[in-house]
């Protein structure tokens, strides 16, 4: 005879689950971005026993193999490892490891090392350290990204995503560069760069200087960038939707820190920042551009990109949806992305997959 299929009335998508392996009929799931939340539930009643907030999405789980603790790994917005107990009737934090250090999946041949008590000692193939990239300035940033390039020519600088061994996707505004570095944490410390010449600088075709539309620009390295530890390029991918308002995204670079302060940041930052409504976004510059559907506003509270940002990525749930274009001060007001559309999308591909751009 059949056991009954149970229900369990999850009310967002599920990223992690996991069964306890001490406790008969003991499920444990993590919710997705917009959800963040850890719940255990009785599988035969489809009860959700007990609920905690993690404030980021839960990307993996896994339960100790005989104390009442569980790990989860997250991914935007915190980025971090937390280790929690439970005693049937609460979850409870016990410690929680962030820093310079990106959670993508705990996987099942993962080696958790659990201590005595029960709590985490150390996790072998967990942590994806996310090690020095490039991007340009960010107000209240801190972390790195090893996709991000240092683009630049004798006189300015630009950030930019490393998308393909190859290419590197910056601003169309980000004109006559010459040379990408990437591997950067620290602008003055370059043992692990890898700095390349440009040979081709192809910005969109339908870019507008005065309406700043399209605001887009592939850019053709003399040889291929070797993945290590510190360089990895970004798989592109079209978003299955436009991020939604409220929507917390994060982008990155080396750019000012405070508008204040004309300098550049030594090391490479990012910060979260939140979509805003397009029309909303159309007041603080009064029309002027338009902001258009293929443009993505997103600030918050002095938390912005700044001048030397441009071309930097924006990440929202993880995937590049927009490059860095242009904004008001720093912080001001909601800076403004080019939005990468499936039309983008196409381009994009066909320039990496030109015979002439092969050799």
């Amino acid at each position: 005879m059949r056991s009954p299929v149970t229900a369990m009335k999850q009310p967002s998508v599920v990223k992690a689950m996991g069964w306890c392996p001490w406790q008969r009929n003991t499920i444990a799931t993590g919710g997705g971005y917009q959800d963040g939340k850890l719940r255990i539930w009785d599988a035969l009643s489809g009860t959700c026993e007990t609920i905690a907030n993690t404030n980021s999405q839960i990307c993996s789980l896994r339960w100790a193999e005989k104390r009442r603790c569980l790990v989860t790994g997250h991914g935007l917005p915190q980025h971090h490892i937390a280790c929690w107990s439970w005693d049937f009737a609460s979850l409870n934090l016990t410690s929680q490891f962030t820093g310079w250090v990106s959670v993508s999946h705990i996987k099942e041949r993962s080696e958790e090392m659990f201590s005595p008590e029960g709590f985490v000692l150390i996790s072998c193939a967990v942590l994806l350290v996310v090690q020095p990239g490039h991007g340009s300035e960010i107000i209240g940033g801190k972390e790195v990204m090893p996709y991000m390039a240092l683009v630049t020519n004798t006189t300015h600088v630009c950030g930019g995503t490393l998308i393909n061994p190859k290419w590197v996707l910056t601003a169309a505004h980000c004109e006559k560069m010459t040379t990408v570095a990437l591997g950067v944490h620290s602008i003055r410390k370059k043992e692990s760069w890898q700095v390349f010449r440009v040979t081709h600088s192809i910005p969109y075709p339908a870019y507008n200087r005065e309406t700043k539309v399209n605001d887009l620009r592939m850019l053709k390295l003399e040889t291929a960038a070797k993945q290590t530890k510190n360089v990895t390029y970004l798989h592109l991918e079209s978003p299955k939707r436009e991020p939604k308002t409220g929507t917390s995204c994060l982008t990155a670079g080396w750019g000012q820190t405070n508008e204040a302060v004309k300098k550049m940041s030594n090391v490479l930052m990012s910060v979260n920042v939140t979509v805003v409504d397009r029309k909303k976004c159309s007041k603080y510059y009064s029309s002027k551009p338009v902001i258009t559907k293929a443009m993505i506003c997103a600030g918050s509270e002095n938390k912005d990109a700044c001048q030397g940002d441009s071309g930097g990525p924006l990440l929202c749930n993880g995937a590049l949806v927009g490059v860095t274009s242009f904004g008001r001060g720093c912080g001001r007001a909601p800076g403004v992305y080019a939005y990468i559309t499936k039309q983008h999308l196409r381009w994009i591909k066909k320039i990496i997959r030109t015979p002439e751009m092969q050799e």
